[in-house]
Protein backbone atom coordinates (compact mmCIF):
# COMPACT_ATOMS: atom_id res chain seq x y z
CA UNK A 1 0.00 0.00 0.00
CA UNK A 2 1.46 3.75 -1.17
CA UNK A 3 1.47 6.53 1.21
CA UNK A 4 2.77 9.80 1.68
CA UNK A 5 5.63 9.66 4.83
CA UNK A 6 6.23 13.17 4.03
CA UNK A 7 6.70 16.56 2.77
CA UNK A 8 8.40 19.21 2.26
CA UNK A 9 8.92 22.72 0.11
CA UNK A 10 11.63 24.44 -0.18
CA UNK A 11 12.44 27.96 -2.04
CA UNK A 12 15.17 30.45 -3.33
CA UNK A 13 16.81 32.76 -2.01
CA UNK A 14 16.20 36.05 -3.30
CA UNK A 15 12.44 37.01 -2.29
CA UNK A 16 10.51 39.53 -4.75
CA UNK A 17 7.23 41.23 -3.44
CA UNK A 18 4.37 41.91 -5.31
CA UNK A 19 5.34 45.75 -5.60
CA UNK A 20 8.70 45.01 -6.92
CA UNK A 21 7.51 42.39 -9.25
CA UNK A 22 4.96 44.40 -10.96
CA UNK A 23 7.80 47.51 -11.10
CA UNK A 24 9.85 44.88 -13.39
CA UNK A 25 7.57 43.99 -15.38
CA UNK A 26 6.71 47.19 -16.44
CA UNK A 27 10.18 47.09 -17.40
CA UNK A 28 10.01 44.10 -19.49
CA UNK A 29 7.16 44.90 -20.77
CA UNK A 30 6.96 48.19 -23.39
CA UNK A 31 3.97 48.79 -24.32
CA UNK A 32 1.34 50.13 -21.39
CA UNK A 33 -1.20 47.84 -22.57
CA UNK A 34 1.44 44.92 -21.87
CA UNK A 35 2.26 46.68 -19.08
CA UNK A 36 -1.28 47.09 -17.67
CA UNK A 37 -2.30 42.94 -18.53
CA UNK A 38 1.07 42.54 -16.50
CA UNK A 39 -0.08 44.78 -13.64
CA UNK A 40 -4.09 43.04 -13.70
CA UNK A 41 -2.48 39.27 -13.53
CA UNK A 42 -0.40 39.80 -11.07
CA UNK A 43 -2.49 41.92 -8.83
CA UNK A 44 -5.47 39.05 -9.40
CA UNK A 45 -3.29 36.03 -8.52
CA UNK A 46 -2.88 37.47 -4.78
CA UNK A 47 0.75 35.98 -4.38
CA UNK A 48 2.57 38.42 -2.40
CA UNK A 49 6.16 37.42 -3.19
CA UNK A 50 7.89 35.15 -5.70
CA UNK A 51 11.58 33.50 -4.61
CA UNK A 52 14.16 33.78 -7.09
CA UNK A 53 17.19 31.78 -7.71
CA UNK A 54 19.42 34.89 -8.33
CA UNK A 55 18.33 39.22 -8.43
CA UNK A 56 15.98 39.97 -11.31
CA UNK A 57 18.39 42.21 -12.58
CA UNK A 58 20.32 39.07 -13.23
CA UNK A 59 17.34 36.89 -14.46
CA UNK A 60 16.75 39.66 -16.42
CA UNK A 61 20.18 39.93 -18.08
CA UNK A 62 20.44 38.70 -21.80
CA UNK A 63 21.52 34.75 -21.51
CA UNK A 64 20.89 32.01 -24.39
CA UNK A 65 18.39 29.43 -23.64
CA UNK A 66 21.69 27.02 -22.91
CA UNK A 67 22.82 29.10 -19.91
CA UNK A 68 19.06 29.74 -18.71
CA UNK A 69 18.68 25.59 -18.63
CA UNK A 70 22.23 24.93 -17.23
CA UNK A 71 21.31 27.55 -14.24
CA UNK A 72 17.78 25.92 -13.85
CA UNK A 73 19.18 22.49 -13.88
CA UNK A 74 21.80 23.72 -10.80
CA UNK A 75 19.24 25.20 -8.85
CA UNK A 76 16.63 22.79 -9.41
CA UNK A 77 19.30 19.33 -8.22
CA UNK A 78 20.06 21.71 -5.08
CA UNK A 79 17.16 22.52 -3.62
CA UNK A 80 15.66 19.06 -4.71
CA UNK A 81 18.05 17.46 -2.77
CA UNK A 82 17.86 20.13 0.13
CA UNK A 83 13.78 19.20 0.26
CA UNK A 84 14.20 15.80 -0.37
CA UNK A 85 16.71 15.65 2.66
CA UNK A 86 14.48 17.57 4.94
CA UNK A 87 11.14 15.54 3.76
CA UNK A 88 13.44 12.27 4.71
CA UNK A 89 14.34 13.52 7.99
CA UNK A 90 10.57 14.70 9.10
CA UNK A 91 9.86 10.84 8.35
CA UNK A 92 12.66 9.32 9.31
CA UNK A 93 13.18 7.30 6.71
CA UNK A 94 16.34 5.88 4.74
CA UNK A 95 16.56 7.57 1.42
CA UNK A 96 16.44 3.64 -0.17
CA UNK A 97 13.14 3.13 0.97
CA UNK A 98 12.10 5.57 -0.93
CA UNK A 99 9.33 4.41 -4.06
CA UNK A 100 8.69 7.16 -5.89
CA UNK A 101 9.79 11.07 -5.62
CA UNK A 102 7.07 13.92 -7.03
CA UNK A 103 8.35 17.50 -7.79
CA UNK A 104 6.94 19.90 -9.84
CA UNK A 105 7.95 23.00 -11.45
CA UNK A 106 6.68 25.62 -14.10
CA UNK A 107 10.09 27.39 -14.32
CA UNK A 108 12.12 25.12 -16.49
CA UNK A 109 12.90 21.88 -17.70
CA UNK A 110 15.85 18.96 -17.39
CA UNK A 111 15.73 15.51 -18.88
CA UNK A 112 16.56 13.51 -17.07
CA UNK A 113 14.31 14.90 -15.12
CA UNK A 114 14.72 16.60 -11.21
CA UNK A 115 13.72 13.11 -9.62
CA UNK A 116 16.18 11.35 -11.66
CA UNK A 117 18.98 12.91 -10.36
CA UNK A 118 17.62 12.95 -6.93
CA UNK A 119 16.95 9.42 -7.25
Amino acid sequence: MARIASTATAVPAFRLDRATYKRYCEMVFSSPLQQRAARRIIDNTRIDARYLVATPDQLLAPRSLQEKSADYATHARRLGEHVGRRALDRAHVAAEAVDMIVTTSCTGVMIPSVDAYLA
